[in-house]
């Protein structure tokens, strides 16, 4: 069943406006997929889901989204916990550099000193102290690597404030399958992409605007090409992006279109010019990275040698 979209969604609002005026509408388990991937913290997701569960009459989206906030819950219960003190919890400031970790014996007070003294994010990791753990390992680590044994039982991820961003527990395991493509967490979502190949855009993670690779239609050639080997999961919802390191050099990665908006300036007017030109081969159906693989070409037939210059002709090096 086909819904209009009836929660807040995490969108930017270029992306938002975009679907609305394609007039495309989510189903409740697309929407809970986008909650679930693409919220900021754990509570957000959360309060999505209670929304859902409010309007759903879908039985197994219904049934997986309990299992889900269950899980978390209880999840993340075992972590504030501390067995018979066995435990340590391990402070990692995400902007600082790893040797200013701390060590505290309970979860409430590693998170109480994360709101008190990071600058921005930071983590908290559960880790069983060694000899505490399953007698037999100890004894088997003195003889093997140490690297071997991992004691680490869960880590949680805190905004500044102690909000909870996501987290991973190998202590409490879920009664569900985590890699299912079924269901709605794992899910692709065969839509459109919001943006066009060509499209000059920017994005909350991004340090400067970059260049779409990819149309309107990726998702569904995504789909097309890879439905019969079931290797289709949330990873896939990605679209290529193409930008300029600092070293000159072009680059790309695959990201997350649902939270990009698209941009028509740039404080920077030399790279604004190069944005426009990577744009301009984009739209062509040319390629940034083959065009630096035929200038590397180009420039490599002229080189430096011994004070001298080296020309290639006719297959042969003739030195000037």
């Amino acid at each position: 069943m086909i819904r209009s979209v009836m929660i807040k969604l995490p969108m930017s609002d270029y992306v938002s406006d975009y679907y609305k005026k394609q007039r495309i509408e989510f189903t409740l388990r697309q929407q809970a997929h986008f909650c679930w991937a693409y919220s900021e913290l754990l509570k957000d997701r959360m309060g999505s889901f209670k929304e859902i569960l409010e309007i759903s009459d879908d039985e197994k989206l219904n049934a997986e989204i309990r299992q889900r906030m269950e899980y978390e819950e209880k999840a993340y219960d075992c972590f504030m916990t501390n067995q018979g003190s066995e435990c340590i919890y391990v402070f990692y400031p995400d902007d600082r550099e790893e040797y200013d970790i701390e060590y505290f014996s309970s979860a409430k007070n590693a998170v109480s000193y994360g709101i008190r003294h990071a600058n921005k994010v930071f983590s908290v990791e559960k880790r069983r102290l060694f000899d505490k753990r399953t007698e037999g390992l100890a004894e088997k680590a003195a003889v093997d690597d140490m690297e071997d044994t991992d004691t680490v039982l869960s880590k949680y991820y805190f905004t500044q404030e102690g909000d909870i961003r996501s987290g991973e527990s190998y202590e409490y395991k879920p009664s569900f399958d985590e890699r299912d493509t079924d269901r709605f967490e794992e899910m692709f979502l065969c839509i459109k992409s919001p943006f066009a190949c060509g499209d000059i855009v920017m994005g909350p993670d991004f340090d400067e605007p970059r260049v779409v690779n990819t149309d309107h239609g990726c998702f569904e050639e995504i789909y097309e090409r890879l439905k019969d080997t079931g290797g289709l999961d949330y990873t896939d919802n990605c679209i290529r992006t193409d930008w300029i390191r600092t070293d000159g050099r072009p680059d790309y990665d695959h990201s997350v279109p649902f939270g990009l908006w698209k941009v028509d300036s740039w404080d920077d007017g030399v790279y604004w010019n190069i944005l426009q030109i990577m744009s301009k081969i984009a739209k062509a159906g040319g390629d940034i990275l083959n065009l630096q693989y035929f200038i590397d070409e180009y420039v490599g037939r002229h080189v430096d040698y011994r004070g001298g210059r080296l020309k290639l002709a006719e297959h042969e090096l003739i030195e000037e």
